[in-house]
């Protein structure tokens, strides 16, 4: 058995501040996140709107958000993608081939995390891995998909489609 590294085309979420493109890739790799570091360019799309908008809040939270202190509303679309080369690290079969024992783990070290995304990025010929949510660990079929830019063949905005659904909002 061998990594698999498959297409993948499909429906994901993403939320961007309102009124942002949302395949927008200009700021992508400016700043680090849990899958890249700064000058790796990297897009951000979620499994379903409830993993958009958790991860919104779970952000928000390690923000330092003060109760009170109002919040913009963010603009939640609906992304069609289509991509060629794709590794599901929510599926156990992979995460074996490169001998990872616990993957909810793995997610919630930042610094493992961006390991195996970089190593992803340098040693194996995919665009884009499936990763389990931090907001959802306890269901591995929710999750984001991390795409790395600079593996893309063409543009992000020629390979996706974005539809607006509506607003994030906090009460």
């Amino acid at each position: 058995m061998s990594l698999r590294i498959e297409p993948w085309r499909g429906t994901t979420f993403r939320h961007v501040p309102k009124g942002a493109r949302p395949l927008d890739t200009s700021r992508a790799g400016l700043a680090r996140g849990r899958w890249n570091l700064p000058g790796e360019p990297t897009h951000y799309l979620a499994s379903s709107r409830e993993v958009a908008a958790t991860e919104w809040l779970r952000h928000l939270e390690d923000a330092g958000l003060s109760a009170g202190v109002p919040v913009p509303p963010r603009d939640l679309y609906e992304v069609t993608v289509s991509l060629e080369r794709a590794i599901d690290f929510r599926d156990g079969a992979n995460q074996a081939q490169l001998s990872i024992d616990d993957m909810s783990k793995l997610v919630l070290d930042p610094g493992a995390a961006r390991a195996l995304a970089t190593f992803v990025r340098s040693a194996l010929d995919a665009e884009a891995i499936w990763v389990p949510s931090v907001a959802f660990l306890d269901n591995q079929n929710q999750g984001n998909l991390v795409i790395f830019l600079e593996r893309l063949d063409r543009p992000l905005v020629d390979l996706a489609t974005a539809r607006l659904l509506g607003q994030l909002t906090l009460p």
